[in-house]
């Protein structure tokens, strides 16, 4: 079966949460430094770069907040 724009969608708000509980509390310096905290954090924003990708452009146009 071929991920639909739902499963999309949800590969970005799995990414996006993550990335928010990752760096919650921290200062930039103490993110910087945590070497495996910030590969993760990269490894999701890669994630969400390929989902976005894949969303329709007609849902972009429709949504431009996604965009």
């Amino acid at each position: 079966m071929l991920p639909s724009l739902i499963d999309f969608l949800g590969h970005i708000q799995i990414e996006l949460d993550f990335i928010l509980r990752a760096s919650a509390g921290l200062s930039s310096e103490e993110f910087l430094a945590d070497e495996i905290r910030t590969r993760a954090v990269v490894r999701s924003l890669e994630i969400i770069g390929e989902a976005s990708k894949r969303v329709p452009e007609a849902f972009r146009f429709a949504h431009p907040q996604f965009a």
